[in-house]
């Protein structure tokens, strides 16, 4: 059954001036100096209790957990939203999106080009969370936008375009992602199962620099772990390894994908529950895989390189025939803030999904 759209048009006041803080933690405002309403659509209601019956029902079968539902639409400045230029001869262009009772939204934009001095910002309603600004340097050769996931469920995506601005900006979005798990824990404790320690655990300091290649994956509506690897000519190209089954149907080789990546999605605490969202990429290639019936991974490579400030570890890794006593494993179970667990020295054993000795397990 296709999704169903209801668009309201809603009313809703923008303050004198507006500051927002950009994923490198600098300030910047807007200068829109005028509250004017403007357009914002709302989605259909979702029957999250069905979603999660689903979910429930496909444990266990080689699917990433899914964490949001997906609404295919046709949002543009071409037919959507409201435009506005200011004394000036400043533009700014407004949507907003609403989807009742979600713990946060996403949007995915399939036509995505900023002309130079633009900016594009995306905030909640509240005004309590925002990314931005994007800029002209990020655009994507295949026109295609991603961005991680805003605290909320109304976000408004503003475009910002200063005087005497020749080219035209291209914006359109085809999928909204409606949060009805609180995969980043906004709201509540989301740290659900023990399922191992804290990395901020002193049980974890041996592992301190695996655990900073440990990367919480979004796929869209999926989510799972992945790690930041090196490669034999360790010139620290970032190559992330995970599972194929992660990415399935979602990415070709080569193909330009919009899956973020978070890093440093873990507590501060030993016994804290919350983790920290604030460090995150999104874009990426898929550059190798091998399916289920193989050894179900998938390498992919980000778009940009992690920020040095973020402490990325590119993770080594054997060829090794042999079987290794395996110490730990990091990951982030069902999304929880990064955990690690300890095998106790046991010695791992070749074991498969399909066919013969394509894992280690222990």
């Amino acid at each position: 059954m296709k999704n169903k759209i209801i668009s309201l048009i809603t009313f809703f006041f923008f303050n004198n001036l507006f500051a927002v803080i950009n994923s490198y933690g600098d300030s910047h405002t807007i200068l829109n100096k005028i509250n004017t309403p403007f357009e914002s659509v709302t989605m259909e209601d979702i029957n999250v209790e069905n979603l999660i019956k689903e979910d429930e029902s496909n444990i266990g079968k080689g699917i990433p957990m899914r964490y949001a539902h997906s609404f295919k639409v046709d949002f543009g400045m071409e037919n959507s939203g409201t435009w506005e230029t200011l004394n000036d001869g400043s533009k700014i262009w407004r949507l907003g999106i609403q989807s009742h009772n979600a713990y946060g939204i996403k949007v995915l934009f399939n036509s995505f080009w900023l002309p130079e001095q633009a900016e594009l910002y995306v905030f909640s309603k509240d005004q309590e969370m925002s990314i931005g600004p994007y800029l002209h340097s990020h655009n994507n050769s295949d026109g295609s936008f991603g961005m991680p996931l805003i605290k909320s469920d109304h976000i408004i995506i503003e475009y910002y375009e200063p005087p005497n601005i020749k080219d035209e900006p291209k914006i359109n979005i085809n999928e909204v992602f409606h949060a009805y798990v609180d995969i980043l824990g906004f709201y509540e404790n989301n740290d659900t199962r023990d399922c191992g320690d804290n990395v901020s655990c002193s049980s974890a300091n041996a592992y301190e620099d695996q655990t900073n290649s440990v990367i919480f994956l979004d796929m869209g509506q999926y989510i799972c772990s992945a790690a930041l690897i090196n490669n034999t000519s360790q010139d620290l190209t970032p190559y992330v390894l995970t599972a194929y089954h992660c990415i399935e149907g979602l990415t070709s080789i080569g193909q330009y994908n919009n899956f973020t990546f978070y890093f440093n999605h873990e507590s501060s605490s030993c016994s804290g529950s919350s983790g920290y969202y604030g460090h995150s990429e999104t874009g990426s290639y898929l550059r190798a895989y091998k399916n289920e019936n193989s050894s179900d991974v998938a390498l992919l490579e980000m778009a940009d390189d992690p920020p040095s400030w973020w402490d990325p570890y590119f993770a080594g890794w054997s060829r090794s025939t042999s079987y290794p006593q395996i110490s730990v494993g990091i990951h982030h179970p069902s999304g929880d803030a990064k955990k690690i667990n300890f095998d106790n020295n046991d010695t791992s054993y070749g074991c498969s999904w399909y066919s013969t000795s394509t894992h280690w397990c222990l």
